[in-house]
């Protein structure tokens, strides 16, 4: 694993990334890591060490996008608030890419979904993911 303060290279970086990491050191005292030996993906782990957010670059093409790629958020979602997020077609916001696409997002970085939205869902996915010792940590 990589040291949390090893910041990826600005190719990999775009507009909300920064921000969503430096929102989620703020709210919840997370570190972002390198789970892997390459590649600018970084996620964010409950003190438990369970993924709450990952950060990744995917193909366009998974999400039905012309770019060739693109950085994206992976959250833990509520299946039933994922499907209306999809359904009702929220810019930004898709089953993720490489997880469980029942019960991840994927949020674009490039700044299609808004701020609050993305941490709205990385909110969630933290509640998800703690399940009933979330509590002390709300907005």
């Amino acid at each position: 694993m990589a040291d949390s303060t090893t910041v990826p290279t600005p190719s990999a970086t775009t507009s909300l990334e920064p921000d969503l990491l430096r929102y989620a050191m703020e709210q919840y005292g997370a570190a972002a890591d390198n789970p892997f030996s390459k590649g600018a993906c970084r996620s964010l782990r409950t003190p438990e060490n369970k993924w709450f957010a990952l950060f990744l670059t995917a193909p366009g093409r998974a999400f039905g996008l012309d770019a060739g790629s693109v950085r994206v958020m992976n959250v833990k979602c509520d299946p039933a608030v994922l499907d209306g997020l999809v359904c009702a077609g929220v810019p930004g916001v898709h089953r993720a890419w490489h997880m469980n696409h029942e019960k991840w997002a994927s949020v674009e970085m490039s700044g299609a979904a808004p701020l609050d939205l993305a941490e709205d869902m990385l909110d969630a996915s933290w509640r998800l993911v703690m399940g009933a010792r979330a509590s002390g940590h709300d907005r």
